[in-house]
């Protein structure tokens, strides 16, 4: 496919026509403004390929607060390893279990697509991100209670490391690392769920000229992913950390319910989507 050109230029265009005429895309048509004089140097069909674009990134924006639970990997978990006991294992090594995780539960999710596409019980791209938010929720109410065990267990209970006890910081809570695995492996189901999907979903439903720009997007709400996590650090200490994880799980599973709700109907109209980017792809082709 030859390259032609910046449509984001145009796409601005047509959306400030939009806004003149009652912030609505179709107004922006062709066939719209003609009849009142009005001549605009794009087709009916760039508005509805925009429209299309726009449906998509309204789904990606959604993965902020995916993106800040996947995050909390990196930083949080490593810090809630450093206070338990680790057994010779380095407390930031541990979250090498999230890829062992992906590994082994890949091919037991690309059985179940292939089992329920056998039995054409549909599981379409919305309904499949909802379920990965929904697991990306319960790991961090996983690791909310693994915060509540460690703040349960002796020497320092929920100022780990820092009382007299721990012999300036030596002795951590006595409790055993590896009761935080099962976040990992959870996360993991969620990764595997979301990020495969938004990765289709940007491929197969924005237009050929669009297709950048919304991944693009992608790359923007895990930047705004974590510059939450960046406004979170100040409560990311004991003891306030488990109401940290605490609302962040709340928070992820009301958006995966709010998601489903908003965004359910466009897995309806799922197929019809995919043939209408595959005859734009083979137009350009020809």
């Amino acid at each position: 496919v030859e390259p032609r050109g910046n449509n984001l230029p145009l796409a601005m265009k047509v959306g400030l026509c939009a806004a003149r005429s009652g912030w609505k895309l179709d107004h922006s048509k062709q066939s719209y403004q003609a009849p009142r004089g009005v001549t605009v140097p794009w087709s009916d069909k760039f508005v509805d390929e925009l429209k299309r674009g726009l449906m998509a990134c309204r789904v990606l924006v959604s993965y902020v607060i995916f993106y800040l639970c996947v995050n909390q990997m990196f930083n949080n978990l490593v810090s809630q390893a450093g206070q338990m006991n680790l057994h010779g294992v380095p407390n930031d090594m541990i979250q090498a279990f999230s890829g062992v995780a992906c590994i082994l539960i890949g091919p037991a999710i690309q059985y179940l697509f292939s089992f329920l596409a056998k039995r054409r019980i549909a599981f379409g791209p919305i309904a499949r991100i909802a379920v990965a938010f929904f697991f990306c929720g319960g790991a961090m109410a996983y690791s909310a209670g693994v915060q509540k065990l460690i703040y349960n267990t002796k020497p320092c209970y929920n100022r780990p490391r820092a009382c007299l006890a721990s012999e300036d910081g030596r002795l951590p809570n006595d409790i055993n690392v590896w009761v935080q695995i099962p976040v990992y492996f959870i996360l993991a189901v969620g990764e595997i769920f979301g990020f495969v999907t938004a990765s289709e979903y940007a491929y197969s439903k924005a237009p050929p000229d669009m297709k950048t720009i919304v991944q693009a997007l992608v790359q923007l709400t895990a930047c705004v992913g974590s510059a939450l996590g960046m406004a979170l650090s100040p409560v990311a200490k004991d003891p306030e950390v488990l109401v940290m994880y605490s609302c962040i799980a709340g928070v992820m599973v009301l958006a995966a319910m709010l998601f489903y709700w908003r965004f359910k109907k466009y897995d309806k109209i799922d197929e019809e989507l995919n043939q209408m980017n595959v005859e734009e792809m083979d137009e350009r082709v020809r």
